[in-house]
């Protein structure tokens, strides 16, 4: 999640920057942000276990997060941390999680939703705010998930948030942004997100 999955640049904006970090925690949200996919060619064999929804199932249940924005073009410098809770939809096709966080001392919260599209055989993340909705297409491999998206405007600008798995119970989120094609990538926020409860 995506903690700003909490806000990011999940924008050039508030928005934007609230989407990439949540993303860093499941979530928190921002943390992700629009634009990349796995695609396999039309004749490939899928390089997904046979149910790839499986893999979401790594933020199932309750998450704390914690994490830092610095200075950059795009982000202030402050603090963050939340509460994420995630939980299958009751026909198992999507992960749909609830978070609640404090960013530069305010609160919001926010919902997202992640699921698997079979005709393209990528995975999708959707982030609804009071003040943003965001969809995007995601990586997803044994021990990261990577929220990827580029915008034209004010400047060409590349961000994405990531998920690292130190183990079952943990991972970092650190949202980035490159603005030479993703070459060299800056840090806007990182943190860490542990989980609390198992899913219900």
């Amino acid at each position: 999640m995506s903690d700003e999955h909490m806000r990011t640049p999940a924008y050039l904006g508030p928005a934007l920057l609230r989407c990439l970090a949540r993303s860093g925690v499941a979530l928190l949200v921002i943390g992700a942000i629009l634009g990349y996919g796995v695609l396999l060619p039309a004749r490939a064999k899928p390089a997904y276990a046979p149910n790839p929804l499986s893999a979401l199932t790594r933020f199932a249940g309750t998450w704390q997060s914690r994490g830092t924005w610095y200075a950059t073009p795009f982000s202030r410098p402050g603090s963050v941390h939340g509460v994420t809770t995630c939980a299958w939809s009751d026909n198992r096709q999507y992960l749909i999680c609830q978070q609640a966080f404090v960013a530069r001392g305010q609160s919001d919260s926010e919902i997202a939703v992640y699921t698997w599209n079979p005709l393209t055989r990528s995975y999708a993340f959707y982030s609804i705010g009071r003040s943003h909705e965001v969809g995007l297409t995601i990586s997803v491999g044994p021990h990261t998930v990577t929220y990827l998206n580029t915008f034209a405007r004010p400047r060409k600008a590349t961000f994405r948030t990531l998920n690292l798995f130190d183990s079952p119970n943990q991972y970092r989120f650190e949202t980035q942004y490159s603005l030479d094609g993703g070459r060299s990538w800056h840090t806007m926020l990182r943190g860490v997100t542990h989980r609390v409860a198992a899913a219900s």
